[in-house]
């Protein structure tokens, strides 16, 4: 019985492959082929020393001179959408106060001719995947007077000089539209 117990033992030991080699290559060569994937990537924001992010603050916004910023994208994926820009007029933000200043003037990369859809002023149409920032240069003045037309062509009724006390900010807001 005890002989028939070693024998299954070894048999055991055998048919596991505590013996066996592992497959191993008896040849001056071993290859590994490693893989990966590098997904799509498609950032966008406002433009700040070569980086986007996705707010910023810009003070002195109703300044007669008017405020420039940057806005791009940068992607590895080719993408055949659009981004838009909506443009709210300034608002007075303090509590208990009302009051609206339109936006007079709206230059992309130093031109007034630009498209405007329901979802905004075109930005960007069409997205190349060249790896790189692109970006557009963006101006926005705020009616200081009554005198001539907001960026939509409209009468300015709601300008600086006859704004009620208060803080104002206007909101611009990026959406990328797919096709």
């Amino acid at each position: 019985m005890k002989k028939l117990i070693a024998l299954l033992m070894i048999l055991a030991v055998v048919l596991t492959g505590v013996f066996a080699d592992g497959g191993a290559a008896y040849t001056t060569n071993v290859h590994v082929l490693l893989k990966g994937l590098v997904g799509p990537e498609f950032l966008h924001g406002v433009v700040d020393n070569n980086m986007l992010f996705s707010s910023k603050t810009i003070n002195g916004a109703l300044d007669a001179a008017g405020v420039t910023f940057s806005y791009g994208y940068k992607t590895n994926n080719a993408l055949d959408g659009k981004m838009y820009m909506a443009v709210q007029n300034f608002t007075n933000i303090d509590p208990n106060k009302s009051g609206t200043i339109q936006i007079k003037e709206i230059k992309i990369d130093g031109s007034t001719n630009f498209t405007i859809t329901g979802d905004g002023i075109l930005i960007f149409d069409g997205f190349t995947d060249n790896n790189i920032l692109n970006s557009r240069t963006i101006f926005v003045k705020a009616a200081q007077d009554g005198n001539g037309a907001d960026y939509l062509g409209g009468a300015i009724n709601n300008h600086k000089a006859n704004a009620p006390h208060g803080n104002y900010q206007a909101t611009l807001t990026f959406k990328y539209v797919g096709n």
